[in-house]
Formats: structure tokens, sequence, C-alpha cells
């Protein structure tokens, strides 16, 4: 449900484990005010994103077709790329930019122990820990002055 340009939602997964809300201003997500700036129908119930042949939302089939369409366009492999992966990149990317993990677990509708532990994929923990071991070295190295 989106009120004064601020989006309430519980993901069904979400809502059949903890129930938690999502709260996003919109503001934040310039492509969504986007999609949204689009005429609709005022009695208009149901997904957002509708087939622009048929005016009714995806099949599965349609769906899959455009995901394989979008992937082949970006030059990624579809057999190797999820639609569902977009919410693991998105904490991925906050997590890479420095985002407390509380802010992140809160975005996902999880626990922090879950957003942790399946959902930061990023390289950013073993660069910091070779960071950590090359400081390490480079202090402890009887052959460095």
């Amino acid at each position: 449900m989106v009120q004064n340009n601020v989006l309430k939602m519980t993901p069904p997964k979400t809502a059949r484990k903890t129930g938690k809300k999502v709260v996003a201003p919109l503001s934040e997500y310039p492509m969504v005010v986007e999609e949204l700036a689009h005429p609709i129908h005022a009695d208009r119930l149901g997904p957002l994103i509708a087939h622009p042949k048929t005016a009714l939302p995806y099949t599965r089939a349609q769906w899959l077709q455009l995901w394989h369409d979008v992937c082949e366009m970006v030059g990624i492999d579809h057999t190797e790329n999820w639609n569902r992966d977009l919410r693991a990149s998105g904490i991925t990317e906050g997590d890479e930019a420095d985002a407390d993990l509380k802010d992140q677990a809160t975005q996902a509708a999880h626990h922090e122990k879950t957003t942790k532990r399946h959902y930061i994929r990023g390289h950013r923990a073993v660069v910091r820990l070779a960071e950590k071991r090359r400081a390490y070295r480079a202090k402890h190295d009887k052959n460095n002055p």
C-alpha cells in the first residue's frame, strides 16, 4: 500500500514467518516513482506491473520471458541469475556501501541474523580480512623496517 508517497508492505514469505512490514519512502527509489507516474485506473487492485499488451498482470511464462530478455540485454546468464536475486543484490549493495546491518535487515523484513546469513553475498568480508592480514604482516615483518 502506498500512502503519502511511502510504501508499506509485508512480503508474502515474511508474512507467514515474522509478519514484519517494510516501510520505504518512495522518494529514495526514483525508478519506482517513475513507474508510479504512469496512469492507473482508480479502482485497480493487484500488481502494479502489468503486461503492456494485455494490461493484465504477467503470467509466469510472460514474466520468465521478460526476465530472459532483460538478462540477454545486459549480458548476464539467466540460468545463473534469478529475479529474486535482486533482493539480495540490494542488500549486498547496501552492505558494500557500509549500511548498518540493522537497516539492511529492516529493508529485507528479516532478523539481522537471517540477513547476514542469507542475503549479504558480497566479497567485503574477504577484502577486510585480506587488508587486516596485510597490515598485520607489514607490522610484524622483521625484514620490513
